[in-house]
């Protein structure tokens, strides 16, 4: 059942995808929450979580902005870096299915699976 979480009072941004949850408080942490599938929270893992907790990959990094896809997951910093973690899949990931992307692998990271933690999209730099 949905309900408040009383320690996060400084949410400054959050996106959901079908299956989880992204949010940003003032003091720049980034949290997910929901299905692990995939490596789709960042948190190393492919657990599912009931409780948000920090993306350690994330903090201090000053993220911008976030997009929670079905399978994976997107940050903007305030630099322009791009990081991506998630799904990897047989096709090659979420970037192959851009053209403009022109990546090869999943991700677009390079990776040749699930990415479980966020990394820096380098071919968007």
């Amino acid at each position: 059942m949905p309900g408040r979480i009383d320690k996060f009072n400084d949410v400054v941004g959050v996106c959901a995808g079908p299956y989880h949850l992204l949010f940003a408080r003032q003091n720049k942490q980034v949290y997910s929450v929901g299905l692990g599938t995939n490596g789709r929270l960042g948190q190393g893992n492919t657990n599912t979580l009931e409780v948000p907790e920090e993306i350690d990959q994330l903090n201090q990094v000053g993220v911008k902005k976030l997009a929670a896809g079905c399978r994976h997951s997107l940050a903007l910093t305030e630099s322009g870096d791009v990081y991506a973690w998630g799904y990897g899949g047989r096709a090659g990931g979420v970037f192959n299915y851009l053209p403009f992307f022109k990546c090869d692998s999943p991700v677009g990271l390079g990776e040749t699976g699930d990415v479980l933690t966020p990394k820096v999209v380098e071919s968007l730099k």
